[in-house]
């Protein structure tokens, strides 16, 4: 592996989504019916300060795409992210509104395992500036005396 490849997959590390159903009608989705998917990402970076480099990911943007089970209601992917800079700690969030159109027919399978819904991904631009921006520091010192 390259130094480059190592820094790039050290930085993926930091970037993340995560997506959890948070609107449907009763306890389960049926087919037809219309939920809201609420797609979260986040920055998971140590915070930076003068010994180490800031990381902040500027346009995060969530892609989604839908099943053979479930659908997005209002057509295509490439949501924005309401907030454009992600600082370390931070996240932000996007309610995707989606559609049921299908169920696992085998109802042994069906009773075993959750249908996926989404193929969900982020992309967002890493901060350039701001992780090459360099400190150092040091005390001047010189004998102070009384006249």
């Amino acid at each position: 592996m390259t130094a480059a490849y190592d820094l790039w997959r050290n930085l993926h590390g930091y970037l993340r989504v995560t997506a959890r159903v948070v609107g449907k009608e009763g306890g389960n989705i049926n087919v037809g019916e219309a939920f809201t998917l609420r797609v979260t990402g986040s920055n998971a970076a140590y915070s930076g300060n003068r010994d180490k480099p800031t990381i902040v990911f500027l346009n995060p943007t969530i892609f989604i795409k839908g099943t053979q089970y479930a659908h997005l209601a209002n057509g295509g992917s490439g949501q924005p992210l309401p907030d454009r800079e992600l600082f370390p700690g931070e996240s932000s969030w996007v309610d995707i509104e989606m559609k049921a159109i299908s169920e696992i027919s085998n109802d042994f399978i069906d009773s075993l395992i959750e249908e996926d819904i989404a193929n969900v991904a982020i992309r967002a631009t890493l901060d350039q500036a701001r992780f090459f921006r360099v400190w150092n520091s040091i005390t001047a010192r010189e004998e102070i005396v009384e006249t």
